[in-house]
């Protein structure tokens, strides 16, 4: 299902808010025009070879972690949250999470309230999945 079709169904009047404050038949545009860095995340030793001498030689402007299993853990969500969520939040923008351990873990909401300058709020869909808002 695309973002604003999700929205639409289950943000409606937080939508409807946004887009008066728009430019007539931007609204939409605003919403999809940020993209952030990709993230990779690569199986290997944290601060071994790859994460010392392969990373620092990959393209810049993209988030790279390197973890024992290759997948998203506490400390790969933390460092997501700080090193990349922190520099391109701008003004009001929504993180849309599952309800994967990490995202929703009490530490990852004091991060994202307190170092990041967010007003949080929390609810989730038929599917299950976190939406949680992030403005500064």
């Amino acid at each position: 299902m695309h973002i604003i079709t999700w929205i639409k169904r289950n943000q409606r009047p937080w939508l409807l808010n946004y887009l008066v404050t728009k430019k007539s038949g931007s609204g939409y545009n605003s919403i999809l025009h940020t993209k952030l860095p990709i993230m990779f995340i690569m199986k290997g030793q944290p601060g071994g070879c790859i994460e010392s001498l392969e990373i620092p030689t990959f393209p810049a402007g993209h988030f790279y972690a390197v973890q024992e299993k290759a997948c998203m853990d506490a400390h790969v969500w933390k460092e997501f949250l700080r090193s990349v969520l922190y520099d391109d939040i701008e003004e009001c923008s929504v993180v849309l999470v599952d309800n994967f351990e990490s995202h929703v873990s009490e530490e990852s909401i004091n991060i994202v309230n307190e170092e990041l300058g967010s007003h949080l709020f929390c609810t989730t869909s038929k599917h299950d999945v976190g939406l949680s808002g992030v403005g500064r």
